[in-house]
């Protein structure tokens, strides 16, 4: 399956096609009809964005999602529920591999903190893992609990380094690393792809206005097999030797692994074969497609479900007017061109091409090895250029979410019109007393300033980052581009930072300093801020400091005590709710017994 996203004229909105291989006209209506329908309802949930309340509108895309999925998630968790039944040997359960991969993990002793907090979350995957597989009356329906597993694995590939994890743990095959990391990859994408939608389409409008639409070729297109053709593979072998390539008829026996005397029935077979089983490939049918129907702003970029097949990769790549990510270099024999008049010469090319790659083949008779198994779909990151980060970064529109699961809090945070109010200065926090309050200090021990560095005490620097333990350091904080769906790369992109909380420490950082889809976690909340910053200062948004902090028990008793009345427990929510805080404000979020503080300390001059 193939899309390209098409902005309709005047930018009012864009346009999503949607196409499938396709062996005929008639063939692919009810997979495409599914895919379509399921793509609308998601827009529709999208268009919520008009109105004044979001009413949950990541989580409901993200069911829609796992509704259209399902199947698929099911395959690559190599369930037995799956409706799709495995016959590889090698494809055990996604939870057994895991199991043996905590094991592992375990074997090694390592007594690190950090260490034993990573594997405390991946026996929290591998539990939930084993109850879907093997709870036989559950109380939740399937998409639900298939959603519950989603989210858990998206929550753990953000927390931990997964691959540098793999790389410890002795005793599994490179084999099951491979497969593990690109199935937890894979499953944690549906997830941030909720989220990926709901920012996006809550940053540009243009996203708010979306529709689905099938690709449909005209029966005129699809080419018939040639009547009177017979394939014939001394006058094959001739064509090329006529060309100076001599070609040894050994070599050709051998790579038909036939006798001399069948050599020529087996070559016909497979050609007819093809020709009868040929399908135009969906990246080729959104190319002819605008070939036939011309519009004023094309896409530029084709995406697959799957990397580009060779001749997919080489075609769209001599056309020139579209963009694939890459191919996995198989050459598929059931594949065909539409016949469309404007693709002549491109079709050319590429026949030319394929005659340059067959000519260097024989020029080098060497028996190609079996590659083994190929992999040919992959996970990769939703790269944003400068222009997009410089609209849609820290100074833009987006207000402040904070997100637990299914429920978010969005508060908009108001800096002062005059970045040198020293009124600011004298007001006294509000949340937790000084030293001279009767209640002894309640304040951590040090702080951890993610604007240049961390300054950790000695204490904690020994449990936390010991030199001996690379991956201590991540229980910290984790920058990842690869893995996050809202990762930026370049000069002027800014990371995704996902930092794990300490109880009792506070984490500050300045907005220029934290990229989109940053994250701050306890082990039972999850804080993803956005911003909406309103401010007549010019650049005071880049010199915004805020600060986070998972309070101790005891300053979360005291909180509860004299400030119940402003923490918010986010499972209490039901729909969105707006917040405005102003300079040195805070807000209490709670669930489960964790509180985490957000507090504005003012613009830094």
């Amino acid at each position: 399956m193939a899309v390209c996203v098409e902005e309709t004229p005047c930018g009012q909105g864009v346009k999503v096609l949607i196409a499938v291989n396709t062996l005929a006209p008639e063939s692919g209506h009810v997979v495409l009809r599914l895919v379509q329908n399921s793509f609308n309802r998601i827009f529709q949930i999208l268009q919520r964005f008009r109105s004044d309340s979001y009413n949950n509108i990541e989580n409901d895309v993200f069911e829609e999602i796992i509704n259209l999925c399902q199947k698929r998630i099911l395959n690559r968790m190599r369930s037995k529920k799956s409706p799709v039944r495995h016959d590889k040997k090698a494809e055990c359960y996604l939870g057994e591999l895991f199991g043996d991969f905590v094991d592992a993990l375990r074997r090694q002793g390592n007594r690190d903190l950090a260490f034993q907090m990573h594997i405390d979350e991946a026996q929290s995957v591998l539990d939930i893992l084993e109850e879907f597989e093997h709870d036989s009356n559950p109380q939740d329906t399937l998409e639900k609990r298939v959603a519950n597993v989603v989210q858990k694995i998206q929550h753990f590939m953000e927390d931990v380094n997964l691959g540098r994890l793999l790389e410890t743990a002795k005793g599994i095959s490179q084999e099951s690393r491979s497969t593990i990391l690109d199935s937890m990859r894979k499953i944690a994408r549906y997830r941030e792809a909720a989220r990926f939608l709901y920012r996006r389409a809550k940053k540009y409008p243009i996203l708010q206005n979306a529709h689905a639409t099938q690709v449909r070729l005209d029966a005129s297109v699809f080419p018939q097999s040639p009547e009177g053709y017979l394939p014939d593979l001394t006058s094959a072998i001739v064509r090329f030797e006529e060309q100076g390539c001599h070609v040894s008829n050994a070599i050709a026996v051998k790579r038909l692994r036939k006798k001399p005397a069948a050599k020529n029935r087996q070559f016909s077979d497979k050609v007819f074969e093809g020709v009868k089983h040929a399908k135009i490939h969906a990246e080729i049918q959104i190319l002819a497609h605008y070939e036939l129907h011309p519009v004023q702003r094309p896409p530029r970029y084709i995406a697959s479900n799957m990397d580009a097949c060779y001749l997919c990769w080489t075609f769209i790549r001599l056309h020139g007017k579209f963009h694939v990510r890459k191919s996995h270099g198989s050459l598929h024999t059931r594949w065909k061109l539409p016949v469309v008049a404007t693709l002549r010469p491109v079709q050319e090319q590429l026949n030319a091409a394929l005659e340059e790659d067959i000519i260097h083949g024989i020029k080098q008779p060497v028996l190609a090895k079996s590659r083994g198994f190929v992999q040919k779909s992959t996970v990769f990151s939703v790269i944003l250029s400068a222009t997009t980060l410089s609209g849609s970064g820290i100074a833009g529109s987006d207000p402040v979410t904070v997100g637990r699961s299914e429920k978010v809090v969005t508060i908009e945070e108001r800096v002062p019109e005059t970045s040198n109010d020293k009124s600011a200065e004298d007001v006294l926090p509000h949340d937790i007393p000084t030293q001279d309050s009767e209640v002894e200090d309640l304040s951590p021990d040090s702080d951890l300033d993610m604007t240049g560095h961390s300054a950790v005490n000695d204490d904690t620097r020994g449990s936390l980052a010991s030199p001996d333990s690379e991956a201590s350091l991540s229980s910290l904080a984790s920058l990842s581009s690869e893995e996050s769906v809202d990762s930026t790369s370049g000069t002027q992109s800014l990371q995704a930072l996902h930092v794990r909380l300490i109880q009792g420490q506070k984490v500050s950082y300045n907005l220029r300093d934290l990229g989109e889809n940053s994250s701050f976690s306890t082990p039972l909340l999850r804080v993803i801020p956005e911003f909406n910053l309103t401010s007549k200062n010019p650049g005071a948004s880049d010199r915004e400091e805020w600060w986070i902090e998972w309070l101790s028990d005891r300053a979360a008793r005291y909180v509860r005590r004299y400030g119940s009345e402003q923490i918010i427990d986010v499972l209490s929510l039901s729909t969105a709710t707006d917040m405005s805080l102003r300079n040195r404000d805070s807000v209490y979020l709670t669930h489960g017994g964790d509180i985490v503080q957000m507090r504005t300390l003012g613009v830094v001059l």
